[in-house]
C-alpha cells in the first residue's frame, strides 16, 4: 500500500511518550450536526450512536476503546475527516458507555462483538445502497475482529459483517494485555483504567444495574484481579480464564473472510505485537506493522498531507481512499489546527 511509513521525532520515539502525546496533541477540526439514535439490541439491551449524514457511497462505524465513548477525541477527529470527505459516520458507544450510559442492564467488555454485529445489520438496513466500512479502535478492534471471525456469529440472522474492517491497536490476546498492564511504567496507565472502572461500576450498582456493590483500590488493583472479580462473573463468563479464552480475537485470525487491514506497533506497551504473526498467513488480512507509534499515539515528526501530525488519521483516510477509490484533494489551510491538551485525559486500551 502507498502509505508514508509513521515517523516521530527522535525526542518522541519511546513508546509512552507516544501513547500519551496521542492523547495530549488535538486536532481541532469542524464536525457537522450529529444525529443520535438508539439501537435495542437482541437480548433487550440498548446502546447509544451518532450519525453523521454524507453523500458517499459509505458508511463508516467507528469504535472507541476501553473507558472511553463516542466522544472521545480520536473519535470526533477522525469522523470528521471522513465525513468531510461524502461518507456517513456511524460513532457507536459500547452498552453504558458515553450518553448510553443506563440503557443496558449488561456491562460492555473486549469481546461484544454481538453488539457491533447487530448495529451494523440495522446500519444495512437503514442504508441499503452503502457499503459498511468498520473501524475499530483498541478494544473495539477486538471485538471487530472477533465479529470477523468468530464462526458462532454465522448462525445468528440478526448480525451482518461490514464489507471492509480496519483495526487499531487491538489487544487480541485480553488475557496478555491484562498481564502487562501490571509491569513497570504501566502500572500508570493500569490505575487510569482501574479509577474510571471504579467509577463504572459504582454508577451501574447506583442505578440498580449491578447487584453487587464493587469497590477496588485505583492503585493495588491489576487488570487481572478486576477481570476476575468483576469482568468474568459480570460478563457471563464465570472466570476471567473463560473470558479471555472466548473473547480474545487471536483466536479467531485464521476465520477472517473480510478484507481486514490491521494497523499496530511494535512497541505497543500493553498489546505485544508477536501475537500478530499469525495474521500473516490469512490473505484477507494486511499487517501494517509500525516500528515506532506505542499504542495509539503515531504523532508524526512532520504534517502530513491530510493536515495534521495525526498519523493514524491520514493512515485510516489513505486506505479507505485506496478501498472506496475515492480521490481526495487535501486542502492545508482548512481549518484543522494543532494545540496541545492542558490535562491528561484517560488513556484508552
Amino acid at each position: 500500500m502507498d502509505l508514508i511509513p509513521f515517523s516521530p521525532k527522535t525526542f518522541a520515539k519511546n513508546p509512552h511518550i507516544q501513547t500519551l502525546l496521542g492523547e495530549f496533541t488535538k486536532v481541532e477540526v469542524p464536525i457537522k450536526p450529529r444525529h443520535r439514535k438508539v439501537l435495542t439490541l437482541s437480548d433487550g439491551d440498548q446502546i447509544a450512536y451518532n450519525v453523521y449524514a454524507g453523500t458517499s457511497d459509505y458508511v463508516v462505524t467507528v469504535g472507541h476503546g476501553l473507558t472511553g465513548s463516542n466522544r472521545a477525541q480520536y473519535i470526533r477527529s477522525i469522523s470528521s475527516e471522513l465525513n468531510q470527505r461524502g461518507h456517513t459516520v456511524v460513532a457507536y458507544n459500547h452498552r453504558n458507555c458515553g450518553d448510553g450510559f443506563g440503557l443496558s442492564r449488561r456491562t460492555y467488555h473486549s469481546g461484544r462483538s454481538e453488539d457491533l454485529g447487530e448495529l451494523i445489520y440495522s446500519l444495512k438496513k437503514e442504508f441499503p445502497d452503502k457499503k459498511q466500512i468498520a473501524i475499530g479502535y483498541s478494544m473495539s478492534g477486538n471485538a471487530l475482529l472477533k465479529l470477523l471471525g468468530d464462526p458462532r456469529h454465522k448462525e445468528n440472522s440478526s448480525i451482518a459483517l461490514p464489507e471492509f474492517a480496519i483495526a487499531i491497536n487491538a489487544p487480541i490476546n485480553i488475557g496478555k494485555t491484562s498481564s502487562l498492564l501490571n509491569r513497570g511504567v504501566n502500572r500508570i496507565y493500569q490505575y487510569n483504567f482501574i479509577r474510571a472502572l471504579n467509577i463504572y461500576a459504582g454508577r451501574l450498582h447506583s442505578r440498580g444495574l449491578l447487584e453487587k456493590k464493587y469497590q477496588f483500590s485505583n492503585w493495588l488493583t491489576s487488570m487481572e484481579k478486576f477481570d476476575i472479580d468483576f469482568t468474568g462473573p459480570e460478563s457471563g463468563y464465570g472466570t476471567a480464564q473463560n473470558y479471555y479464552d472466548s473473547c480474545s480475537a487471536m483466536n479467531y485470525l485464521q476465520h477472517i473472510n473480510t478484507k481486514t487491514v490491521i494497523i499496530t506497533a511494535e512497541d505497543d506497551p500493553f498489546v505485544d505485537s508477536k501475537d500478530y504473526e499469525q495474521a500473516q498467513s490469512n490473505p484477507q488480512i494486511q499487517l501494517l506493522m509500525q516500528k515506532h507509534g506505542g499504542h495509539m499515539g503515531y504523532i508524526a515528526e512532520k504534517k502530513l498531507p491530510h493536515g495534521s501530525h495525526r498519523w493514524l488519521d491520514y493512515a485510516i483516510l489513505k486506505i479507505i481512499e485506496k478501498t472506496t477509490d475515492q480521490k481526495h484533494t487535501y486542502d492545508h489551510s482548512s481549518d484543522a489546527k494543532t494545540s496541545n491538551s492542558p490535562a491528561l485525559q484517560d488513556i484508552r486500551c
